[in-house]
């Protein structure tokens, strides 16, 4: 598989977000990363955090320091289409059922004020119309 460019995977990443039928899970993401051939995993070099805008403790994700970049471009085009990022308890039990739980203690928008270490905030991304 060829390797796509940055350029190339934030664009493929928008349209995807764009065209989402149902909430995605960041481990959605991944699988389609893996599709298009990007390489999201710090192979040999150190991870990285995808952490909340205002409050840095709080860990949403992580990636390899590119991805991390194409997650921070896209995030301002987001609201334009009207994608939203949320957070409810039963996330959790969505990553946990794809196998992929973060090794840091969770937090929910409650908690994430008062977080003074690292803790995940489970996500998904959504469209605001199917949330109201």
């Amino acid at each position: 598989m060829t390797k796509i460019s940055k350029e190339e995977a934030k664009e493929k990443l928008l349209q995807f977000l764009k065209s989402m039928t149902r909430e995605m899970l960041f481990t959605d993401i991944e699988a389609f990363f893996d599709s298009i051939g990007w390489n999201y995993y710090p192979c040999g070099e150190p991870m990285e955090y995808l952490v909340h805008p205002e409050y840095k403790k709080v860990v949403l994700w992580s990636f390899n320091v590119e991805t991390i970049e194409i997650f921070l471009e896209i995030s301002c085009k987001l609201e334009k289409y009207g994608i939203a990022i949320v957070h409810y308890p039963e996330l959790y039990f969505a990553y946990r059922a794809d196998g992929k739980i973060s090794a840091f203690p969770k937090t929910n928008w409650q908690g994430m004020k008062k977080c003074k270490t690292p803790h995940w905030l489970p996500v998904a991304f959504t469209k605001k119309e199917w949330n109201g």
